[in-house]
This record gives structure tokens, sequence and C-alpha cells, in this order.
């Protein structure tokens, strides 16, 4: 082989590898900078709380962001608004009373909301009453009504 073909065989090699780089690390910074960000979602998370007599009960909602950590800023966790806590007692069903939530914690694609449900009475009779609620969103314009099993309320032992 002369070594005018050895020398272009070299070159050839040598733009087909830095091209090959190139492509690949064009594509992985693509996915990771920017498809990741297209992709993703989220959901919320509630785990129901026990509820006595003559307590206040906080409800505790939180929205999750779920997108590259590169991609997660203030202007993703602005997509959520008008979340609402709605409540009512077994005995009222049709009487939802809305409560507006406080943000207990906002950080990395992940914020906290809270809703106190003031203390319900202890009937004079002796009745089961249920807890019924609902937490309410919308996101990106979109309403989303989350409903979840009412709970027993019970006497407390203290």
């Amino acid at each position: 082989m002369s070594h005018k073909a050895h020398k272009s065989i070299v070159k050839y090699l040598v733009l087909s590898t830095f091209f090959g780089v190139c492509v690949l690390g064009g594509v992985y910074l693509f996915y990771t900078y920017g498809l990741s960000c297209l992709m993703g979602g989220g959901g919320s998370n509630h785990t129901p709380p026990q509820v006595f007599f003559d307590q206040e009960t906080k409800l505790n909602f939180e929205i999750v962001v779920s997108a590259a950590p590169q991609c997660i800023s203030d202007k993703n966790a602005n997509n959520y608004k008008d979340v609402a806590c709605y409540y009512s007692l077994e005995n009222s069903p049709n009487q939802y009373i809305k409560i507006v939530p406080e943000i207990i914690k906002d950080e990395n694609g992940r914020t906290l909301y809270q809703c106190t449900v003031p203390a319900i009475p202890k009937p004079s009779k002796n009745e089961n009453l249920k807890l019924h609620y609902y937490f309410e969103l919308t996101w990106n314009g979109q309403y989303t009504r989350r409903d979840e099993k009412p709970i027993q309320i019970v006497v407390s032992n203290n």
C-alpha cells in the first residue's frame, strides 16, 4: 500500500471517528437537556390522616413535577393553580366547604399543600360520622379532581 493511500485511510478513520463522537455527543446532550425536559409529568400524593372529634385535622396534599433535575424550575410548579380542598360530613354530603391550602414546602419539583379542617364537635347522639373530602386543582388550565375515601371520625383517647 502506498504512503498516500495509507494517509487517506487514516484521515478517513480519524474524520469518521470524530463525526461519530460528535453525533453520539449531540444525541446525549439532546436527550439529557432537551428531550428529557419534554418528557416527564408528575402526580400527587396524599396519605389519609386519622380524624378525631373536637380536633383540627390536617390534610396534606403533595404535587410532584417529575422531569430531569435540570428541567425543574419555579416555572413548572407554577403550572399548578387553584389548589383547594373540599370537605363535608356524612350527614350533609352535598354541602362541601372549600378550604384554601397553605404551602408548607416547595422545593425540587415537590410542593406540599396543607388544608386544615376545623374541629368537628362530637355529636350528642352516638352517630358514626365520616369525613368526606376531595382535592381539586388546575394544571395548565385543565381541571382535575382527586376524590378520597371517606374517613371515620373517632373519639380521641386524650
